[in-house]
């Protein structure tokens, strides 16, 4: 029941699945598709981390090391190291110092400002993005030498305060000179000095109170979103669940983390700077300056987005590795990184089983070929996720690009301890205009909850999915809980509840419901649909996820239509035995199917699932 396109062609008479063919014909769809915007740039496989504060001594050296300071954009200025970065933003009421390395450095630090012409007593506020002795270990140094004041989240004031005594993750390990701080601050509340204004964001997770500045900053004319990002690195160390042979680094890390990924995502950002150079590459950016790179090489906003998504990965691969089993924020996350992986062409972003099964369109293949290789944007509005704890699999309908070209994608995952044991992609190609008004977005059932008193239980909603397909093959409806609301919609093409036409004909049965077109007999000819798995269930949202092979012998050379005015049977002899390989999802509310969403392509008959 899926509108066909050829495999590999273009769509034409013979490949023109009935019932689309049927509905095409009466259904008047606007001839126009919304354009895909333009995702970030695709993530790489891991962050530029820093080692951890007070690694190892050649490490540390060889980020203490010198770098000259300089001009960033509008009012920001360099006066870190090679690898810790510190800033100097001036205003016209003296000028703000953010992050200052470790206690050794501040005599370095000291010298860079002084190198670019400024005066240590100009400084009037110092601000931290978090409490390790690599970022703040030299600010009761430099506090004593520019008399500034000293402004810190409240959650990690009192590590600041007592020189990272008792620090959630090193502990006692990497103690620094201890600092008053004169003004704590919360999520959200700003630094102002000057007419300019810092907004401190709470994103913690790789300490209590990392701090993201936000500022904007105005060069050559132009405004601009300035980011200093805290930090969102999560390391391997970190704990991030909560069990009583092993507690989590600290009470609501994981939380933590969450919301500090939430966060940054959420910032509009221009200018890409963070506490360490590495995330933003300062020293290419910077060499680049130098040459005269016009636009300003740090006006970097998918690079922030990249490197938060590369950030993300790692996070979430730590997620996996601690968790052991995936929850539904799991299932989906592993989802999207997949998705970046296959937009970025590098499997190496994707946490696969070293077994791991891959059938792409029924073809066995080793991630890296197909998609993997023709991928060029990912999914961006029409998004449909369908999570299954239980079964540790997770399937998925969207709508991206190959090759530049929109595509409807499904995908199947399977997890086992983490790691995709099983990746299964259909693809449908070649959508035209009146498939993609309907592909810009999800219907509205498709991305909302169902109310607790209407969710059914897991396994009737498996059954509920299976019996779908056995209504097709029985040609009876009773056979599937249809509600009387239910539509249907088929590589974009609505084929259910239409608006009826003005004079009866093939186009009421467009204007029939699920149940309605069945005991119409247009389906008589489906008389296989092999193999039937519906294995992914989400009670939370009501949606099943099925893969089926529907297989046409097409022997029928008319199928009789009963119950539609002027219309008493369809011409069958013009098409050719087939198969439809097809992805179905179900909205289930109440025990009744309400809406689904199929998409497919077709096949030679009798072909192989690849999963044989």
């Amino acid at each position: 029941m899926i509108r066909l396109e050829k495999k590999g062609g273009k769509m034409n008479s013979r490949s023109i699945f009935i019932i689309a063919l049927i509905v095409a014909v009466a259904v008047a769809a606007p001839a126009w598709a919304q354009g895909q915007a333009q995702p970030a740039a695709a993530p790489a496989a891991q962050p530029g981390a820093a080692p951890p504060a007070g690694g190892a001594a050649a490490a540390a050296a060889a980020m203490k090391a010198p770098f000259p300071p300089f001009h960033i954009i509008g009012n920001i200025y360099y006066v870190g190291s090679s690898g810790i970065a510190c800033y100097i933003i001036t205003t016209a009421a003296g000028d703000v110092l953010l992050d200052t390395g470790y206690d050794d450095m501040a005599p370095q630090i000291e010298g860079n400002i002084k190198a670019l012409g400024f005066k240590l007593s100009d400084v009037k506020i110092l601000i931290n993005s978090h409490a390790h002795t690599d970022h703040g270990g030299g600010l009761a140094a430099l506090k004593s030498a520019t008399g500034a004041k000293l402004v810190a989240m409240a959650q990690d004031a009192p590590y600041l305060e007592s020189g990272g005594h008792n620090d959630v993750l090193f502990h006692d390990q990497n103690l620094f000179p201890p600092v008053k701080v004169d003004r704590v601050i919360h999520d959200g509340d700003t630094v102002k000095l000057g007419g300019v204004t810092l907004r401190a964001y709470l994103t913690p997770g790789h300490t209590p109170g990392t701090t993201t500045w936000t500022m904007t900053t105005t060069d050559k004319g132009k405004s601009y979103n300035v980011v200093f990002l805290g930090s969102v690195v999560a390391v391997p160390t970190n704990k991030l669940f909560d069990r009583p042979d092993s507690p989590a680094t600290y009470p609501g890390i994981k939380a933590d983390f969450d919301h500090a990924f939430a966060v940054v995502k959420g910032l509009p950002c221009d200018v890409f700077l963070a506490s360490n150079g590495s995330f933003f590459d300062m020293q290419k950016k910077h060499d680049a300056l130098l040459k005269g790179a016009d636009p300003n090489p740090f006006i970097d906003p998918a690079g922030y987005q990249a490197y938060v998504a590369r950030s993300e990965v790692n996070y979430q691969r730590i997620v996996q590795s601690q968790q052991g089993e995936c929850d539904r924020a799991c299932l989906i996350m592993t989802t999207n990184i997949y998705l970046a992986g296959l937009v970025a062409h590098d499997p190496s972003i994707v946490k696969f089983a070293p077994d791991v099964k891959f059938v792409e369109n029924t073809v066995p293949m080793k991630p890296g070929e197909g998609l993997w290789k023709t991928a060029s944007a990912i999914p961006t509005t029409f998004k449909i996720y369908v999570p299954d704890t239980v079964a540790q699999e997770i399937g998925f309908l969207g709508v991206m690009e190959e090759n530049n070209r929109p595509i409807e994608f499904a995908l199947r995952l399977k997890l086992r301890n983490g790691q995709i044991v099983e990746a299964e992609h259909l693809i449908a190609r070649n959508l035209n205009e009146t498939s993609l008004v309907n592909l810009v977005v999800p219907r509205k059932a498709f991305t909302t909850q169902v109310p607790p008193d209407q969710q059914t239980p897991r396994d009737e909603m498996l059954k509920i999915g299976a019996s779908y397909y056995e209504a097709l093959v029985s040609a009876d409806a009773n056979n599937a809980p249809f509600a009387d609301d239910c539509v249907r919609r088929e590589n974009g093409i609505q084929t259910t509840s239409n608006p009826p036409p003005a004079a009866p004909g093939f186009g009421t049965l467009g204007a029939l419901g699920c149940a309605a077109q069945l005991h119409t007999h247009t389906f008589d000819y489906i008389k296989r649909i092999e193999p039937r798995r519906v294995e992914i269930a989400d009670p939370e949202t009501g949606l099943v996820f099925g893969l089926s092979q529907f297989r046409h012998p097409m022997e029928e050379k008319e199928v009789k239509i009963v119950g539609v005015p002027g219309v008493d049977h369809v011409d069958m002899s013009r098409f050719k035995p087939f198969d439809l390989p097809a992805a179905h999802i179900y909205k289930v509310s109440g025990g009744k199917i309400h809406e689904i969403e199929a998409m497919g392509f077709t096949m030679p008959y009798n072909s192989k699932t690849g999963w044989e």
